[in-house]
């Protein structure tokens, strides 16, 4: 969230705690396999049809994503850079304007990986969708093709990392879902 929404966490506080979070005593005398998921993108048009623009943005996004990578950077920690991924997906490159931001045009490529990524087909009007809106802000949330993706980023980090943490996978499952 940008400053002055709740709630609201400078980036430097943020890079503090996640440094606290992943070095804490506690946590460490369990000797985690950590994996830091950066924030992924944002959808600035989506936030604006539901009244919530100007809470987030797209850059500001990419800036706790960045700190996130650098904080698993410097700690050995593995990261999914969920942010980059998703924004490359959706056809990004770097150096381009940032897909999600108003600064561009809307994307259907970038919108798909939200719940509200039907943004042609949903009408507004609709009760159970005005509800949704209100309790789920559009652009922020997951659809089942981005859980997906960060599904399968994440079962490949492990399985690189950690193989022996890879879960046995059911008869019947052709796919993997467990």
């Amino acid at each position: 969230m940008l400053p002055g929404h709740a709630p609201h966490v400078a980036p430097d506080q943020y890079r503090r705690n996640l440094i606290s979070i992943i070095t804490h005593p506690v946590i460490q005398a369990q000797r985690p396999r950590i994996i830091l998921i950066t924030p992924p993108p944002v959808d600035e048009y989506a936030l604006a049809d539901s009244g919530m623009g100007g809470s987030r943005t797209a850059e500001r996004t990419r800036s706790y994503a960045e700190i996130t990578t650098r904080v698993g950077e410097e700690l050995g920690v593995a990261v999914l850079d969920i942010w980059t991924y998703l924004m490359e997906k959706s056809g990004w490159q770097p150096g381009s304007p940032l897909n999600g931001s108003l600064a561009v045009p809307r994307s259907w490529a970038f919108s798909q990986f939200f719940v509200d990524g039907e943004w042609l087909s949903v009408s507004r009007n609709n009760l159970t969708a005005a509800n949704h809106a209100v309790s789920h802000p559009p652009g922020l949330h997951f659809s089942p093709t981005a859980y997906r993706f960060l599904y399968d980023a994440v079962m490949s980090i492990i399985g690189g990392k950690w193989p022996d943490q890879v879960p046995d996978i059911s008869p019947g499952t052709s796919d993997g879902n467990i």
